[in-house]
């Protein structure tokens, strides 16, 4: 009996030191832990990072980023200005908005188009030769279609100006044009322009007058 009690005592021992040994290296203690689930602070924290080249990954793709950290990144402002065109504001150009064979070219926020010579407009869409009432380069008054160009002209009272396409009144009673602001009666109206309203519109009664 006693040798038993012995041997079931030797046995309750060594279980006791395995489960000792086991525990030690399943479970850690709280400092080492605290370490392996904690997560390690990014280098831009710490100081020492503004003493080394930026890192492109690091700054502008894991997190959004600066001007002048992409600029850290590329030490270049021509390759950080094309970085950043499509970086900050998508690429415009990928939609192809230059018509007629015109040659797009991204910026931030915007894009510019490159017309052939017979284009113009934003976006490359207007005929040089043809006249186009939607483009705000176009003649002041009226235009005419041509075989490279249109060409302008004027309403009776304004000549050309030198641009070949603005309007500038010659005459006191133009179209459209009073040289005196004063306040006039239409009998002082009608007397200074001899009888020509200077207005495009004329409002009459119903008799006429």
């Amino acid at each position: 009996i006693k040798m038993a009690t012995h041997f079931w005592t030797l046995c309750f021992l060594l279980f006791v030191l395995l489960f000792l040994q086991t525990e030690q290296t399943v479970f850690l203690s709280a400092n080492n832990a605290n370490q392996v689930i904690s997560r390690h602070k990014r280098g831009s924290f710490l100081i020492i990072e503004e003493f080394f080249q930026g890192n492109l990954e690091r700054e502008c793709l894991e997190e959004r980023c600066t001007y002048e950290e992409a600029r850290e990144a590329f030490e270049d402002n021509d390759k950080t200005n094309k970085f950043w065109a499509g970086y900050f504001s998508g690429r415009q150009c990928s939609s192809n908005p230059c018509q007629h064979d015109g040659v797009c070219q991204d910026s931030i926020r915007s894009y510019t188009c490159t017309c052939t010579d017979a284009y113009e407009g934003q976006n490359c869409n207007f005929a040089k030769n043809e006249c186009q009432h939607k483009t705000r380069e176009g003649c002041q008054h009226f235009c005419y279609p041509g075989s490279e160009s249109y060409h302008c002209s004027c309403a009776k009272g304004y000549e050309l100006g030198e641009d070949k396409k603005s309007c500038i009144p010659r005459d006191q009673c133009a179209c459209g044009r009073l040289d005196d602001v004063k306040i006039m009666t239409l009998k002082e109206i009608k007397t200074t322009c001899h009888r020509r309203f200077p207005w495009q519109v004329l409002l009459l009664n119903p008799e006429g007058k």
